[in-house]
């Protein structure tokens, strides 16, 4: 299966260049094909409307011959007036969105990071999903930390983000799906590293001290010494 992820212009090039590195750093049945769209301009002020987004989805789908199975994503930096993370079109459930912009309010990371996440999580919601099935009848109202919580207040993403992971409601339903059991092992292993990623770079920044220095001035050394980079010696010039 092939997940078109489409971008415009103005999502930055080491956002697109880290989703696809976050995607790519494990290989399976799921294969990821980047490709531009032009630009999105929304109708109203507040922002675009799901019904923009599907339909710029669609339109890539019908131009470039995209097989039914396969999904089409916009990731937009843009707002959409219902200011979710992502979702996908109810009348074709592989069409859809991810929100690439504002993840730093809810995590220290670098934002291709939990966008990564969510193309993977709404991909794997398309795939569970019957053709009407609603895809909120599929998360959990209430967070717990798996891959499918629905997250209502924005906030919550965190837990989900930090979990890296899905309960065993959801992979039974994945299974009962026909999600093939390698998918399953490669999305699995994608959270993981993503997870990894996110969890470890803020515990060595929490961590991460202002080095105490020895200053030593005279007979031509006037050089620094930082203790805490394996005594790094820093010449001073003049």
């Amino acid at each position: 299966m092939i997940i078109h992820l489409l971008t415009t212009s103005k999502v930055l090039k080491s956002v697109v260049s880290g989703i696809k590195k976050q995607l790519e750093v494990v290989k399976g049945p799921l294969k990821f094909h980047f490709d531009s769209i032009p630009e999105l301009v929304p109708k109203r002020t507040k922002g675009l409307t799901f019904n923009e987004l599907f339909h710029a989805a669609a339109g890539y789908r019908r131009v470039k011959g995209v097989p039914d199975g396969d999904f089409v994503l916009i990731l937009t930096d843009l707002d959409n007036v219902n200011e979710y993370f992502a979702t996908l079109n109810p009348a074709n459930q592989r069409d859809g969105f991810v929100h690439t912009a504002e993840w730093n309010d809810y995590i220290d990371c670098h934002r291709s990071i939990p966008a990564a996440f969510t193309v993977l999580n709404i991909v794997l919601l398309g795939m569970m999903a019957g053709p009407k099935e609603n895809l909120t009848d599929l998360t959990h109202e209430k967070s717990i930390g798996c891959l499918n919580d629905f997250c209502d207040e924005k906030r919550e993403v965190t837990l989900k983000l930090r979990t890296g992971d899905i309960c065993d409601v959801c992979l039974q339903r994945m299974i009962k799906a026909g999600i093939t059991p390698l998918t399953i092992e490669q999305s699995l292993r994608l959270l993981e590293s993503m997870r990894k990623t996110m969890t470890y770079r803020n515990y060595f920044h929490r961590i991460l001290k202002p080095s105490p220095i020895k200053l030593i001035l005279g007979n031509g050394k006037n050089e620094v010494v930082l203790f805490n980079y394996d005594n790094t010696w820093v010449k001073l010039t003049d």
